[in-house]
């Protein structure tokens, strides 16, 4: 930036008018070259930083979904040791209900 301002301004400092008004619409021109540029470098800091947040927000997100899976999986096991339980006890249930029902069938026929 500084060098391209130097030149200019050295450029500016002919003796000629027409030649002081060309180099000065030189000089302005490269000022707004200068300032796109700057504003340019802005505006890819900001996406930068944007990028990081949503790096970090993506991370997050990520973290929480896999939390999610975890306790997913351990209701789903809990569920499947429930499911047994119920059965192991319908299981008993009705070999008690046989049980009795045999017993009741042999004290019937005494």
């Amino acid at each position: 930036h500084v060098e391209i301002k130097r030149v200019a301004q050295l450029a500016a400092s002919l003796t000629s008018p027409h030649q002081q008004n060309l180099q000065q619409a030189i000089v302005r021109r490269m000022d707004e070259v200068l300032q796109r540029q700057d504003a340019q470098s802005t505006s890819v800091a900001e996406l930068a930083a944007s990028q990081q947040t949503l790096s970090a927000r993506l991370e997050d997100t990520a973290q929480r979904v896999a939390g999610i899976g975890e306790r997913v999986t351990a209701i789903d096991a809990r569920s499947l040791a429930m499911e047994q339980a119920v059965s192991d006890l319908e299981n008993r249930v009705c070999a008690s209900v046989a049980s009795s029902s045999d017993q009741m069938s042999s004290l019937t026929e005494q």
